[in-house]
């Protein structure tokens, strides 16, 4: 690949994450690769997981049992904001735009959330506990005030849910209209396409009119937010700028300050679950700061000071998007909880993400696999000091071991993966940095490839033969099934597929079918659901199906994944036509290709066929049909 191509690859696919599925599928994983030395025992915490006497649960390792997980937090931006305004905590940078360099304080933070919350609670009406249950959609790139929306939305008792910006219309339209947003909050990039499904809807709009990401001159620090010049087409549009900086009084404070239940809905991300159309993932207050504090237990510790290799508070750096939900959770809110310094990216690119990493001494950092490859093999890299870095975590897709040790080796740091889903708000397992089990520590990395880590605290697991349900040894093969505090309150308006996911005595199904170690390693060989993973992001078929099928001379369709060397797998239909009709691949391209969000593009082609394998009751064999596709590929 030149080095052309692969910035533009790395940049393509951090703009198209999106939809809930973080931390993925790794199937090619040597979980953790230090080159700072070899591990010594002195350095090494017991966390080999613990297998149930009846063999068949897989629990995490006691040693890292959190007392918080059994304690109520409240609400989850109340507890994610307890400490700002602690004497040695508010005048420190909290979050920071690595384009225009822009940041706000511990401070600015909690006054701007807590004054947008006021204003957004005024503004529609929202009485104490009314609010629960009510949901604000928000369309937005990376955005210095992103934190202060998102958590200032669910500060009021109501939710939020988050959308791509590179949506189009009917996507819009779909999610509104399903989660019944009572308005939208947009950038002024995809402004257009909400102010039409807003209009379509029969919502409000607010525009997140500052500051732009583009806007580099501004000043470093900002108290208020500087307001850019709005076109005319914005006027009669409320602004987010005048929501912010209004001073609370006691009682205004109070009357934001309500108690609420715990169990009420904190956001609500979109994910097609174990398959199917996208659903809305019903996530909790509870289920949003168990799983922080999950996380922090193997990753966001390594921020405070006493954890860090260098002894200074941590800086993480985050160029994913804040709408994914690995962005919102592991990168948003998981590391200012512990105080840290956040510096994101609105937009990849790679020689600012190494300028970050060098002016602003990044320890930390989440990343996609393509970012790895990058500092892994690119030459600009040569050109930036990173020895700050102490630790990157990849996740959304597989990373070769490969280019996970020759990147590791590079940047003399810790690589690691991990593995989740939305479903669990999304984490399921990753590695402590020091933490190998002694029976794995002086295993060669090639021994250690597909492992995707251990249950995070709180975490259990078993395995279930995905055609009869029976529960399985947990060194065999079966369908991953996880039980925590993490685990979602269930689809949105979707009781079936609730019920098909989630089972009345708390597991869930992941659809993906695992194994594990005897040291309780978790390993990830297939997955049951009919996704389609384009560079890690989901794809389900089921959506291209039925939209193919409004092409009046489309008698029948199935879509299934064909294999990509750089995408990892990309769509393909296989398209029945009506008799006599006349339709060409182009035709039905490009028709999809002006209805989706271009990851779903039908990039494997459109193949014209004269049937479609089906069971006796109709449904259809998506994976009868990658059989034959395989099978005539290889002729």
């Amino acid at each position: 690949m030149c080095e052309l191509n692969l910035v533009k690859f790395v940049t393509i696919y951090v703009i198209m994450l999106r939809r809930p599925f973080v931390y993925s599928h790794l199937n090619s994983l040597k979980h953790l690769i230090n080159v700072r030395g070899v591990i010594k025992s002195n350095h090494i915490r017991v966390t080999r997981s613990l297998v149930s006497t009846d063999q068949c649960i897989v629990r995490s390792d006691p040693i890292y049992d959190i007392p918080e997980l059994a304690q109520s937090q409240g609400n989850v931006s109340q507890w994610l904001m307890k400490d700002f305004m602690k004497p040695n905590r508010k005048n420190l940078e909290a979050i920071c735009d690595g384009h225009t360099e822009r940041f706000l304080s511990y401070e600015q933070l909690y006054t701007q959330t807590n004054s947008f919350a006021f204003h957004l609670k005024k503004l529609l009406g929202f009485q104490p506990e009314v609010s629960q249950g009510d949901i604000i959609a928000v369309m937005s790139p990376n955005h210095l005030h992103y934190f202060s929306v998102w958590v200032g939305i669910s500060l009021t008792g109501a939710a939020s849910t988050t959308i791509n910006p590179s949506y189009l219309l009917e996507e819009v339209k779909h999610q509104l209209t399903l989660t019944k947003a009572r308005a939208i909050i947009a950038h002024p990039m995809c402004l257009n396409i909400a102010k039409k499904a807003a209009t379509e809807c029969g919502i409000q709009v607010i525009v997140m009119d500052a500051p732009t990401d583009a806007n580099s001159s501004l000043p470093k620090s900002i108290s208020t937010p500087v307001a850019t010049s709005i076109p005319d087409s914005y006027d009669g549009l409320l602004k987010l700028s005048d929501m912010l900086n209004h001073p609370l009084t006691k009682s205004e404070k109070l009357f934001i300050n309500k108690p609420f239940n715990c169990q009420s809905l904190a956001t609500v991300p979109f994910s097609s679950g174990t398959t199917g159309l996208a659903k809305g993932v019903m996530l909790t207050h509870s289920n949003i700061t168990k799983n922080v504090l999950q996380l922090n237990a193997f990753e966001g510790k390594y921020l405070l000071p006493e954890n860090s290799k260098s002894g200074q508070r941590g800086v993480h750096i985050c160029p994913l998007p804040f709408y994914h939900i690995f962005g919102m959770v592991v990168c948003m809110l998981a590391p200012l909880v512990q105080g840290a310094k956040l510096v994101f990216l609105s937009s990849f690119d790679l020689k600012v993400f190494l300028s970050c990493i060098q002016n602003h001494k990044v320890s930390r950092g989440s990343v996609v696999p393509p970012i790895i490859l990058a500092l892994a093999k690119h030459p600009m890299v040569n050109d930036f000091r990173l020895d700050s870095l102490e630790t990157l975590m990849s996740g959304a897709a597989p990373l070769g071991a490969e280019v996970q040790e020759m990147a590791a080796k590079r940047l003399n740091c810790t690589i690691k993966q991990a593995w989740g889903m939305t479903e669990l708000s999304p984490g399921g397992s990753t590695f402590p940095d020091t933490g190998l089990p002694s029976s794995l520590a002086n295993r060669s990395a090639s021994s250690l490839i597909g492992y995707s880590g251990l249950l995070l605290p709180g975490t259990e697991a078993k395995l279930c033969d995905p055609v009869t349900g029976d529960d399985l040894p947990s060194t065999s093969e079966g369908e991953l099934l996880i039980r925590g505090p993490q685990v979602m309150k269930g689809y949105l308006h979707n009781t079936k597929a609730t019920n098909d996911t989630l089972r009345a005595d708390g597991w869930m199904h992941t659809g993906d079918i695992a194994s594990f170690s005897e040291e309780g390693m978790l390993k990830i060989t297939d997955r049951l659901k009919e996704l389609i993973k384009v560079s890690g992001f989901q794809v389900p078929p089921a959506e291209l199906e039925a939209l193919i099928l409004t092409i009046p001379q489309v008698q029948d369709v199935i879509v299934i994944p064909i294999l990509d060397d750089t995408a990892g797998e990309l769509p393909r239909a296989y398209v029945v036509l009506q008799p006599n009709a006349k339709l060409s691949e182009e035709e039905i391209k490009q028709y999809v290709e002006k209805r989706v969000v271009h990851y779903k593009r039908l990039r494997g082609g459109v193949k014209f066929v004269q049937s479609i394998p089906k069971s006796p009751s109709g449904k259809l064999l998506r994976r009868v049909q990658i059989q034959m596709d395989r099978a005539s590929s290889t002729k």
